[in-house]
């Protein structure tokens, strides 16, 4: 319970510079609780073919003795969410979360998402989802 409500504060500072409009079905509270894992991760860089390598600085929820986390984001159809991305860690961002899990959104139906876990990455003041996530 201690681990839940430490998350949940950590959710809340990181979410009140949040400017995407939140579904009142899918909340970062349902976030949190559909998630399978939730990790506190410390990006290292970008290798020139386009996977983003981060270390795992702590596990939130869940169960996980990786050290390192490779998300490929190359061939992801979000562009601008990717140079977005991208930018912010050329500029120096650093700390992330990443909620993963088989998430359950009321009222919505994305193509594929009941098929995998789906990663929900969170960055500063942005918000991306990345479905397409390398674990290595």
């Amino acid at each position: 319970m201690k681990k839940i409500n430490n998350v949940l504060c950590i959710l809340f500072i990181f979410c009140c510079s949040l400017y995407a409009f939140i579904n009142p079905n899918f909340t970062p509270v349902d976030m949190t609780r559909q998630s399978d894992l939730i990790l506190e991760l410390e990006f290292k860089g970008i290798t020139d073919d386009g996977k983003v390598i981060a270390s795992i600085k702590k596990v939130l929820k869940g169960k996980s003795d990786k050290k390192e986390l490779i998300m490929d984001i190359a061939n992801s159809v979000f562009e601008d969410q990717v140079r977005s991305f991208i930018k912010r860690i050329n500029e120096g961002q650093k700390q992330a979360i990443i909620f993963i899990g088989m998430f359950r959104v009321e009222g919505i139906s994305a193509e594929g998402s009941m098929d995998s876990a789906i990663g929900f990455l969170h960055f500063g003041d942005q918000y991306a989802q990345w479905q397409w996530v390398s674990f290595k």
